[in-house]
């Protein structure tokens, strides 16, 4: 809301907060410190504000590639790569063995892995944001010996 201008004061939430009506008749809520109020304000009821909405969980990741390397060392490397179709993730997360192991930024599509020793290692990775996570069903496992 610009400065200087004036609005209606239509409720009022948990003592620091105003919700009010713009001349356009609009409603919006204005923080008590940042408004300058006038009037009968102890007629102005109580109101709770409507909930914030919860996104909707992203798009699943798509085709999942991976590339692994057995060493000579007895370490191991992998590679998982995917196709990122969301349009509304915070990121991507990634699971060995049903743990998380990595979160990665929106758009990301690559992950490297580096493990000290072989063995038999299973890879599940999914979209997330605050609508929850979107698993894509699909895994990488994976085994040297």
């Amino acid at each position: 809301m610009p400065a200087e201008t004036q609005a209606e004061i239509i409720g009022r939430y948990n003592e620091g907060y105003w919700q009010v009506r713009l001349e356009d008749g609009k409603t919006c809520w204005a923080s008590e410190e940042a408004a300058r109020a006038a009037g009968s304000l102890h007629l102005v009821p109580t109101v709770i504000p409507p909930a914030t909405p919860t996104p909707q969980p992203p798009q699943r990741p798509i085709g999942l590639r991976y590339f692994y390397v057995c060493q000579a060392d007895g370490s191991v490397t992998v590679e998982l790569t995917w196709q990122d179709v969301a349009v509304n993730e915070a990121g991507y997360r990634i699971y060995r063995d049903g743990v998380l192991i990595a979160e990665l930024p929106s758009d990301a599509t690559l992950y490297n892995d580096s493990l000290a020793q072989q063995g038999t290692y299973r890879y599940e990775f999914a979209a997330f944001n605050g609508g929850g996570e979107a698993r894509t069903g699909m895994t990488a496992e994976i085994t040297c010996r």
